[in-house]
């Protein structure tokens, strides 16, 4: 059959448009055809809002609603999961089971397809001149989106360019995501397409930043724009893929230009940032409305990190911080610590409150790219070229503005594994810490007090990534399986 039938939810009109500014005008709609949906430019705008939409809520949580924030941390060195207080929530991944890992190949690939209906038949479409500055925006924001879910896949799925192992059943596999750059609507658009190597895929989501950055130039942003990618984000991210591919010269350029086009500042008060709607630090920041996209009691990053019944609520909170992270601090005085609390019922435990449901119920407004997140690579990337001072100024003025002490920040090429324990200090349970483990080529010690675990997860270990779902196999006997699964 031809004919290609798009499903959009009534909630991805919503998603992050939930007032009645012109920035998104057409009445939300269960099903709406090829041929309806590119008519206007505000029809456009929705299918835009479908991405945005997944990945909040896909899979239940499966991309940013959840896992892509708090599953890192589990899979690293920051968790220790009570599977009984969790309801069995992580266990398998705390423990670094076999196969127990992110799920994001399907989830990701529907958010893709979203974007590339933009992409297609967004810029044939005729718009008045007062509306081309939009037009621009939407594909840029397209752009971008495409690129960060190809990034996600890349290191979800794949090594990074220059860490693919020279032993163990990993050695030389260089295969990361299936590249696809047109929409999906029928079987026959659906053929196979085996995975692109490492270096394709950064080359594809290097070219799609590229073309995100060109059109933001000459775009028209909406009201409250933290709300969506802009032209800092999308910097950020190339900033991060460079990082990711050690070209750190890169890095720093576009991590220095990401900091001139975002609104974004270093906060004095972290504890405070991360109750209220809008986390001053944040270059781009999805928005939940509690009233039709939280993911509950049973799925939500609030329910995850909070002990069962805190403040009355309900949770499914086993998922603490290791003892391991905590003792990481340095000084006592950090402000940060005011983000990990003691519940006088379970005492054996400290959680984390980053995600304390000030904003609504199980309804956290989530970060995609953070200002401390850039300037912590920004001073890595410093430390990798050898200009060890500059590093060091940029660690002191995070320090500072979180009331910590500076007095022990090296100078000199130590400076270099300061930043990555104050990266986990900064950034814990925001997702980040497995895949910097994994990029850096450390492997994972695991937390002492993870019960059944694996210990140590080595850089050529087949479980550093995830499997593709069986399923994908299956249809595509060409496409390959991981290493070890």
């Amino acid at each position: 059959m031809k004919k290609k039938i798009l499903v959009y939810t009534t909630a991805c009109i919503g998603l992050l448009f939930s007032s009645c500014e012109s920035w998104i005008e057409i009445e939300p709609q269960n099903q709406l055809s090829k041929s309806a949906v590119f008519t206007d430019i505000s029809a456009a705008r929705a299918v835009l809002n479908s991405a945005y939409n997944r990945f909040l809520l896909a899979g239940d949580g499966q991309l940013y609603g959840r896992d892509l924030k708090l599953m890192g941390d589990a899979l690293a060195d920051n968790i220790v999961t009570d599977a009984d207080l969790a309801g069995q929530r992580y266990n398998s991944v705390n423990r670094n089971d076999n196969s127990a890992h992110y799920n994001i190949w399907t989830v990701s690939y529907s958010v893709i397809n979203d974007v590339n209906e933009v992409l297609a038949n967004t810029p044939a479409m005729s718009v008045t001149a007062s509306e081309e500055g939009t037009k621009n925006s939407i594909l840029a924001q397209a752009y971008t989106i495409r690129a960060l879910s190809y990034f996600n896949l890349a290191r979800v799925y794949g090594y990074e360019p220059n860490k693919i192992p020279t032993t163990g059943s990993g050695s030389g596999f260089d295969r990361a995501a299936v590249i696809r750059l047109t929409p999906t609507g029928s079987l026959e658009d659906a053929r196979s397409i085996n995975r692109s190597s490492i270096l394709e895929t950064y080359q594809q989501i290097e070219s799609d930043l590229d073309d995100a950055i060109s059109l933001f130039q000459n775009a028209t942003n909406p009201t409250n724009s933290v709300r969506y990618f802009t032209l800092g984000t999308a910097y950020a991210l190339k900033g991060t893929l460079y990082l990711y591919w050690e070209r750190y010269e890169d890095a720093i350029a576009n991590f220095d230009l990401a900091f001139a086009n975002s609104s974004a500042e270093l906060t004095s008060d972290i504890a405070t940032a991360f109750r209220s709607a809008t986390h001053p630090e944040a270059f781009t920041q999805l928005w939940i409305d509690f009233a039709t996209q939280s993911l509950g009691s049973n799925n939500s990053l609030y329910s995850y990190t909070h002990a069962p019944l805190w403040n009355g609520i309900s949770t499914f909170g086993g998922q603490t911080v290791s003892p391991e992270l905590y003792a990481s601090f340095d000084d006592p005085n950090d402000d940060r610590l005011d983000l990990i609390y003691i519940d006088s019922r379970y005492p054996q435990y400290r959680w984390s409150d980053k995600y304390n449901g000030s904003n609504g119920l199980y309804s956290d407004n989530l970060i995609i790219v953070r200002y401390a997140d850039v300037l912590l690579m920004k001073a890595e990337a410093l430390a990798a070229t050898g200009r060890y001072g500059e590093a060091a100024s940029e660690i002191v003025r995070l320090r500072t503005a979180r009331n910590a002490s500076t007095t022990s920040v090296p100078t000199d090429a130590s400076i270099v594994d300061y930043i990555k324990v104050e990266r986990n200090r900064e950034l814990h349970f925001e997702g980040v810490r497995y895949f910097d483990l994994k990029r850096w080529g450390n492997g994972v010690s695991k937390s002492a007090s993870v019960i059944g675990g694996i210990g140590f997860l080595s850089h050529d270990n087949h479980r550093l990534l995830a499997p593709l779902p069986v399923a994908q196999v299956l249809f595509n006997p060409d496409l390959p399986q991981n290493p070890g699964y």
